[in-house]
């Protein structure tokens, strides 16, 4: 082959060579993509840790990571750092995290992906405040009341504006129910009065009423007597 013609195909050649090798070790945008994807359901929840105070008067919950697998790790705004050997088949905890903070998840790619250390997203969980005068007997019969939530969101001053809340809230309720009696009542009461005022109309229309009873009770039983009879035959 002719010299001049056989160094340009080999020059072809090693170029072609070199190019595949490099996009063989290439985060492309469709691989990024797919990542970003499957970052997407990475989910976090917690839980409280103990409904007890710990040595610092805190209380603290516990984080928990799902479907985190090996192509990824986890750093935490307090500094923390997770990766898959951390977990349990890709379900992670993270124990303890004070409340009342808002905690940043920043979900990277890990070294076992072509884009090795790219900041996918950043997934926030805000942990609220444990309330814990909902411990409190006080509270039982009245879970829903706001200030017997678990996690309520407000600000209760003091014991004495708590225990006084709660007797409002419970005179509430009983004003409630005794509205809903007199309501029944009253309804009872005015139909009575009704019928008395009324006795003029109300007795033709009661014994017309109750004629009407009677006749369809005959019918009814005459029709189960005349099938039974046909029945027989």
């Amino acid at each position: 082959m002719n010299k001049k013609l056989l160094l340009p195909l080999l020059f072809i050649f090693f170029c072609f060579f070199i190019v595949e090798n490099v996009d063989a070790d290439t985060c492309t945008t469709k691989e990024l993509n797919t990542l970003k994807q499957l970052a997407y359901n990475i989910n976090f929840s917690y839980e409280l840790h103990d409904d007890t105070y710990n040595e610092d008067h805190k209380y603290y919950f516990d984080v928990y990571a799902t479907n985190l697998s090996n192509d990824f790790y986890i750093r935490i705004s307090n500094g923390l750092y997770f990766d898959y050997s951390d977990t349990d088949n890709g379900n992670l905890l993270i124990p303890q995290l004070a409340e009342g903070r808002t905690y940043s998840f920043e979900i990277y790619t890990s070294n076992n992906t072509k884009c090795e250390g790219t900041k996918l997203m950043t997934k926030k969980v805000e942990l609220p405040y444990y309330n814990d005068y909902s411990q409190r007997a006080e509270c039982k019969g009245i879970e829903n009341f706001d200030l017997c939530q678990p996690y309520y969101g407000g600000y209760i001053e003091s014991e004495e504006f708590f225990l006084e809340q709660v007797e409002k809230y419970k005179q509430t309720l009983k004003t409630n129910d005794n509205k809903e009696d007199n309501s029944t009542g009253s309804f009872i009461t005015n139909l009575i009065n009704f019928y008395v005022d009324n006795l003029a109309i109300a007795i033709p229309m009661t014994v017309i009423l109750l004629l009407l009873i009677i006749i369809l009770i005959v019918k009814l039983i005459l029709n189960r007597r005349k099938s039974k009879v046909k029945i027989k035959i």
